[in-house]
């Protein structure tokens, strides 16, 4: 890895300029992405900070399970919550308030059938056994364990946890960026 191709692949990471009339790339796969944890991270593109985005979220029927205002970039969607947890798949939209006449892409996230789950949580166990405590490395190690299980929005939230543990260490927020590019999560320029 030249320092060339390394600086090339970081800057290719950027923010990505929107113009008006471009939907909001959520950071999610196209398909459907499958969640073992109990918390999902919906991040997404956002070209302004003071934007007000709308996030949507909907059954696989497209009826409305919530709504909230946001000037983030990012929610939590809590997989327990009373409304979400019948709900096989969610489907989740981003809307720009500032320019809501941008029809929203939807992303899918599934939550894991009780046997894939049972499979995860064991090889889960044996890759953790013998960890007490939450570090940023244990994360790092997590994320790459769920992103080889294309467990991709699991991975996404356990390379923000390495970040927030270790915001100083530049190998995890490489890793992070390298990951989003790896997944198509992010456009490259």
């Amino acid at each position: 890895m030249s320092a060339e191709g390394k600086k090339n692949r970081l800057s290719a990471t950027g923010a990505v300029h929107r113009g008006i009339g471009e939907p909001i790339n959520i950071y999610l796969p196209n398909s459907i992405s499958d969640v073992y944890g109990e918390e999902a991270i919906i991040r997404w593109d956002s070209a302004q900070t003071s934007q007000l985005y709308k996030v949507v979220v909907k059954n696989m029927f497209e009826d409305i399970i919530f709504e909230l205002e946001t000037n983030e970039n990012s929610m939590v969607i809590d997989m327990k919550d009373e409304k979400i947890a019948k709900e096989n798949v969610l489907l989740v939209e981003v809307i720009d308030q500032n320019a809501e006449s941008t029809k929203p892409e939807a992303r899918a996230v599934r939550k894991l059938d009780n046997e894939k789950t049972k499979q995860v949580k064991t090889q889960l166990d044996e890759l953790m056994e013998g960890v007490e405590e939450v570090t940023a490395l244990n994360q790092f190690i997590l994320a790459g364990f769920f992103e080889e299980n294309n467990l991709l929005a699991d991975a996404l939230r356990s390379y923000e946890e390495a970040l927030t543990l270790a915001p100083e260490v530049d190998t995890f927020r490489e890793a992070y960026e390298e990951f989003l590019i790896r997944n198509g999560m992010i456009a490259t320029n």
